[in-house]
Order: structure tokens, then sequence, then C-alpha cells
């Protein structure tokens, strides 16, 4: 298994160090993981965001195996945030990807440096 030193070595020459630094520094909230909020979260968990926590409480279908190609056919049946936090950590072991259940509040939100909300079916 790769160091996160060498793990993001493609990052850090295009960003720069400082930038790194900056990146890794932040605690990223993704709500409504279909297509693009998933590829949100492969984008940011592999370019050195070390905490992201995704919120999405529908469960992975069959549709969802064609619009993502992450889901595989045994997340079917799956809560979307447990499926994808399983598979980013699978992909990433230098990341932390919490799970977040219940409801949003304008008090939760300001936990997190960025937060990135895809419009979802509640």
């Amino acid at each position: 298994m790769a160091t996160p030193k060498e793990f993001y070595s493609r990052a850090v020459v295009a960003y720069g160090p400082q930038w790194m630094k900056t990146i890794s520094s932040l605690h990223v909230l993704v709500v409504g993981l279909r297509s693009v909020g998933i590829e949100f979260v492969k984008c940011m968990a592999m370019n050195g965001v070390r905490v992201i926590t995704v919120y999405d409480d529908t469960i992975v279908t069959e549709e969802d195996l064609s619009s993502c190609a992450w889901f595989g056919a045994n997340d079917v049946g799956k809560r979307k945030s447990n499926a994808v936090q399983m598979i980013v950590t699978a992909k990433n072991p230098h990341i932390l990807v919490r799970t977040l259940s219940g409801t949003l509040t304008p008090d939760l939100l300001l936990n997190y440096h960025v937060c990135f909300i895809h419009p979802f079916h509640c």
C-alpha cells in the first residue's frame, strides 16, 4: 500500500505543497449521492481532502448501477452513504469518510468548510 506522500504525489505536483496543506485540512460535507455527488466525492478523496462526510439515506437501486460505476450489484439495498463510505475507504485508505443521517440544520452545516449539496429526493 502506498504511503500518503506517494498516494498524493500527483496532486502535490499539480497543486503545490501549500495548496495541498489547505486541501488536506478541509472537512467536506456532500449531500446527495447520485452521479454528480459521487463524482464530487471521488475528486475530493483522490486529490487530498482527508475528511469527507456523506449524507444520503436513499437506497442503492439497480438503476443506480448504470449511472455510477462505483456501485456494484452487492451495493443494491444498502444506504448510499454507507456504500460510498466503504467504496471510498477501499480506494483511499488515507481518508476518513463519515456518514450523516437525520435532519440537516443550518447549525449543523457550520461544522464544515465546504458543503456540496446536490439535489436529491428526500
